[in-house]
């Protein structure tokens, strides 16, 4: 399976080398990493008071397979950005000091592109900073044709529950890419950062990280552009079967998708989701076999 070898972000910077989506980007980039346990989200209920309900409080931590994973050089910013010396950092906070330490929407598709993964697939010339865009090489178009059959037939395969347990666990973030629903902690991960980008672009801030099609009116995705799965491709196949129930974590996702609105930075701000026990068995249950 070739699209295991790959990151979200590399397979969208295949299929959109003009303005790739950069929040869908680091959006999924985020949902990967906590798919493969290499950052947790750990909710930790807090109590103002003996008198108050305990309120949902999420922090972002090192997950067990930090220590030895190599993060790519996209990756790097969100496990770099949790400081030295704490085991974790509020949900609000990590999501604000990332926003600080990314480089710019451009920057971050150059750091997608200098992956060892693409090595040979991306052709760089002077143009490609003037214009922002990238060309791939005939090794590239090669295997961004291979991705769109490969991802193409996972969809299909994802209408069966007993397809779907099998091939989730190695796809990790590529499987959202494909019309599986959205674990929990990426709805939490959403909810934040649109609250952030909403302060940046009351303040004036244009800094083009809701660029490359994250609008309410883009034809492919809602979710920030188009993907080699995408809302328009699998609205009329398996994500229907998803969203109806015969996916082992459709009931979760339908729900999640329900609660939230990952537009344009302008929109209303989505109910806020509350767990009442820790995110990472909610993980589990997404990868787990039915029944």
């Amino acid at each position: 399976m070739q699209l295991a070898r790959f990151s979200p972000a590399e397979v969208l910077i295949l299929q959109r080398t003009h303005q790739a989506p950069v929040r869908h980007m680091l959006r999924l980039t985020f949902a990967d990493l906590i798919l493969r346990g290499v950052l947790d989200l750990e909710n930790r209920p807090f109590q103002a008071s003996p008198h108050d309900a305990p309120a949902p409080c999420y922090y972002v931590r090192p997950g067990a397979a930090a220590p030895g994973y190599q993060p790519r050089p996209h990756e790097r910013p969100l496990v770099q950005v949790l400081p030295e010396g704490r085991q974790m950092v509020l949900l609000r906070h990590y999501v604000k000091m990332l926003l600080e330490a990314l480089p710019g929407p451009h920057r971050f598709r150059v750091l997608v592109t200098e992956s060892s993964a693409l090595r040979g697939c991306i052709l760089r010339n002077g143009w490609h900073k003037i214009l922002q865009q990238f060309t791939l090489t005939n090794d590239g178009y090669a295997l961004r044709a291979a991705l769109d059959q490969e991802t193409a037939f996972l969809t299909a395969q994802l209408a069966s529950p007993e397809s779907a347990a099998a091939q989730l666990p190695q796809l990790f973030g590529n499987a959202l890419l494909v019309g599986a629903p959205s674990p929990p902690e990426l709805h939490l991960f959403d909810q934040e950062l649109r609250r952030r980008l909403r302060e940046r672009y009351d303040r004036g801030y244009v800094g083009g990280w809701d660029a490359g099609g994250s609008g309410p009116g883009d034809a492919h995705s809602p979710e920030g552009g188009g993907d080699f799965g995408g809302a328009a491709r699998a609205a009329a196949g398996p994500a229907a079967t998803l969203a109806t129930g015969t996916h082992p974590g459709a009931a979760r996702g339908a729900a999640a998708a329900a609660a939230t609105n990952p537009g344009s930075v302008g929109v209303e701000p989505a109910p806020k989701i509350k767990f009442d026990s820790p995110v990472a068995p909610s993980r589990q249950a997404w990868l787990a076999s039915p029944g």
